[in-house]
């Protein structure tokens, strides 16, 4: 008597090599494009130029949609398919580069350059823990200090100001 295979159950994966090389293409795009105008001046001039503009930022969500995957299944492959896992290590590195590109060009407001370094980059601020020692005051005495001292604290701080912004 024959033994029949038992079926494991629900549906059979849709995962196919092929998207571990779609997904980096998908990525793999670059962050600036140009778009040349025409500008027309109140006296009638008009004048060619080019414009610098950020390509559509590529997201995880978009390429699931454009594969007809949820992002659950991503997620299950990624931790599931070796290839798969690595294809995905490769775009979150491309989407750092591409966000910190068009970050560097300026092409969007700087508040939301910072936003997404943030939350995408995983880029945090980094505070002085020790700008009293640096200061040399110490904040448990008084805090009167002669002018002289008073400066050069201030000269340390500016330049600590200064070496953050550079």
């Amino acid at each position: 008597m024959k033994t029949k295979k038992k079926h494991a159950g629900g549906r059979p994966t849709k995962y196919k090599v092929g998207y571990c090389v779609d997904l980096v293409n998908y990525f793999s795009i670059d962050p600036i494009q140009y778009k040349d105008i025409t500008v027309t001046h109140k006296d009638g001039t008009q004048i060619d130029k080019t414009e610098m503009e950020a390509a559509p930022t590529p997201f995880i969500s978009k390429w699931c949609a454009k594969s007809g995957i949820s992002e659950d299944t991503f997620y299950k492959w990624a931790k599931k398919y070796k290839q798969f896992s690595e294809a995905y290590k490769k775009t979150k590195r491309l989407q750092r580069e591409f966000i910190i590109e068009t970050a560097l060009k300026q092409v969007h407001n700087s508040t939301f350059s910072i936003f997404m370094m943030k939350n995408i980059c995983k880029w945090q601020d980094k505070e002085d823990e020790n700008w009293a020692d640096k200061t040399e005051l110490g904040l448990s005495g008084s805090l009167e200090i002669s002018e002289e001292r008073k400066e050069k604290v201030l000269g340390r701080i500016r330049a600590s100001a200064i070496e953050k912004l550079v």
